[in-house]
């Protein structure tokens, strides 16, 4: 009897374990940032990473009151007229079939620095983002909710 119930825990925990697993592409979809002033697009590109742009945010103003529309805080001069409205932010991340996108990048307009970056899911609705500078230890963890 005591054999029948171990073998009853162990599939219980086995199957618990295979099901809580996410996908892919269950990062697909459109998240709201953190400060909740932004909104971001994360799909797969033809490349089979994932990537993300910016699809809405609250407008920043400069110190004249007018409405920020472009990258202005990019330390390339060449790129400060790229508009923030469909801004690739986020590039590269792989699944590693382990509940983790890794080897990304994401790019960060209020400042102009781009950082490693790792993701994760702690529900279908939940996306945590740790952006780095060199070691993971070394850097910020923000929760995302998903909008759709």
């Amino acid at each position: 009897m005591k054999k029948y119930i171990i073998y009853l825990l162990i599939l219980i925990l086995t199957t618990s374990i295979l099901f809580s697993k996410n996908t892919a592409d269950d990062i697909v979809g459109t998240w709201r940032t953190a400060n909740g002033k932004g909104l971001i697009e994360i799909y797969k590109a033809n490349d089979g990473t994932y990537q993300g742009k910016i699809v809405g945010k609250d407008r920043r103003k400069d110190k004249n009151g007018n409405d920020i529309t472009t990258d202005i805080s990019n330390p390339d001069p060449a790129l400060r007229n790229r508009l923030i409205f469909g801004l690739v932010i986020i590039t590269k991340f792989k699944f590693d079939g382990d509940d983790t996108w890794t080897d990304g990048r994401i790019y960060n307009p209020e400042d102009g620095k781009e950082y490693k970056c790792k993701m994760w899911m702690d529900d279908i609705n939940n996306l945590n983002l740790r952006g780095y500078i060199g070691f993971s230890l070394l850097g910020r963890t923000e929760k995302w909710t998903r909008v759709k």
